[in-house]
This record gives structure tokens, sequence and C-alpha cells, in this order.
């Protein structure tokens, strides 16, 4: 009888052996598999910059900390400046979109714009290219056919120096040849778009900090439906400090047709 309580036993703690190691096992994968969702979101959160409103009094909401958010690829290559959008809990009002300063925080400018980004926003988006030195940035507005908007923005001793509304600009030149074909009645830049092409190639893009070199398409009906269809392309340079055209040439792909 001895024996065989001896017996039993050798088998009962070879049993919780077997148990113990099994279950150290199962939190051994537990807290790799957590480790692993924390490190993804981790690298999902390190796309964003936190960001604080400037000079947000003790007890009060920081609606730029709250409401806002900066993602790290709009950061200059000084890490002094910043594109900042509204999130996607930015309820009924979107907000605005703002370039901002980063130490010590300071809103610098508000991008005026018809086309402004914000989290999750359909057919948007944003980006902005700088020059080497900080001293310029250009800054696209997505729309649902292709660019919305171009801002270009310069900066001075930490101060934004001037914003130039590059789209608009971009969109007289283009008004002139899309009135002789549909007529100046017709409501001129409400009734084309910037259209993205296969290809694409940026719209804008920055020659250092001296020049933005244009080469952009524009089309009354991105569907290609309409017979009245009219298309064109626009090559252009910018002289960012006399700010104005130095050269442009707007060529017709397509006509309206009665």
């Amino acid at each position: 009888m001895t024996r065989i309580n001896a017996k039993a036993m050798r088998w009962f703690f070879a049993f919780l052996a077997i148990l113990a190691c099994a279950i150290s096992s199962g939190f051994s994968v537990l807290a790799a598999d957590e480790e692993s969702e924390a490190a993804g979101e981790s690298d999902e959160s390190a796309e964003n910059v936190e960001f604080h409103g400037p000079s947000v009094h003790p007890g009060y909401p920081d609606a730029f900390h709250t409401d806002y958010i900066l993602r790290a690829e709009t950061i200059s290559p000084n890490h002094k400046y910043g594109l900042i959008i509204p999130d996607r809990l930015f309820e009924d009002d979107p907000g605005h979109d703002f370039v901002v300063a980063l130490d010590p925080p300071q809103i610098l400018a508000l991008l005026d714009t018809d086309w402004m980004d914000f989290e999750g926003k359909s057919h948007g988006g944003s980006s902005v290219e700088w020059s080497s030195d900080s001293s310029v940035a250009l800054v696209t507005l997505d729309a649902k056919w292709g660019p919305g908007d171009f801002i270009l923005i310069e900066f001075q001793n930490g101060r934004v120096k001037r914003t130039i509304p590059l789209g608009a600009k971009i969109r007289k030149l283009l008004e002139v040849d899309y009135a002789k074909v549909r007529g100046r009645d017709d409501n001129g830049r409400d009734n084309f778009v910037f259209e993205t092409q296969e290809s694409e190639a940026a719209f804008c893009k920055l020659e250092g900090s001296k020049l933005v070199r244009i080469d952009a398409y524009a089309t009354s009906d991105p569907k290609g439906f309409e017979e009245r269809i009219w298309r064109a392309r626009l090559r252009a340079t910018w002289d960012i400090a006399a700010s104005k055209f130095v050269q442009q040439k707007v060529t017709r792909l397509a006509q309206a047709r009665d």
C-alpha cells in the first residue's frame, strides 16, 4: 500500500511539473503577443508628434493637443516648423489647418483654402515639401481628382514672412484659356479641377528656395462624359523672391465641341 501511494505521489508531482511548464509557456506567448501589439501601436503613433497649444492656462483644456495632429513628415528639416490638421474626432466644425512653430509652440499662420485637410477626410490629404534650409514650404492639399490647392510659405527669423496662394494664381492662368472655350459666364474655376495624370508627377515642385516648377493639368470633366470638354496643361516657373511667374505656357489638350 505504501509503494502504491509513493508511486501515485510521483505521478502527481510529475503532472504538476508538466502543468506548470504549460502555464508558463502560455504566459510567455501571451506576453509576447502583448509586446507585439504594443510595438504595433507605438509604430502607428510614431507617425504623429505630440504638439501642445501655446500659452495654455492651467486647468483649461488644450484644444490643439486634444483636437489636432502633427504628422512627422510635415516637420521642417531644422525641426522648427510643422503643419497641424484637425483629428477625426473634431466634431461639427472641422476647424482649420495651421502652420506652427514647435519650440516654443506657436501658431504661425492659418492656411486660407477651400481644400483644407483633416484626419480621415474622404478624397483628401496634405503634404509639405521643404527647402533644405527650411526657409520655404510648399503645401499641397488634395481633392478628389487631383490636387485641390497649393500654398507657398516663406519663413524668416522664426516667423512666417509671406504666404502665397499659389493654387489660386495657377488657376487664374488656366482660366484665360478656359474662358476662350467655355465662355466667361461659365463660373471659371468652379467648373474645372486639377487632374492627376497616370505618371502622378508632382504638379508643383520646389527648386531649392528660389523657384517653384509647375506642370499642372486641369479639366472641365474628369469623368470624360461631356461633349463640351476642356482640358489643358500649364507649364510655368514661379520666382519665390520676386513673387511672380517668370515663365508660363498653357497648352490646350482637348477643346469643347458645339
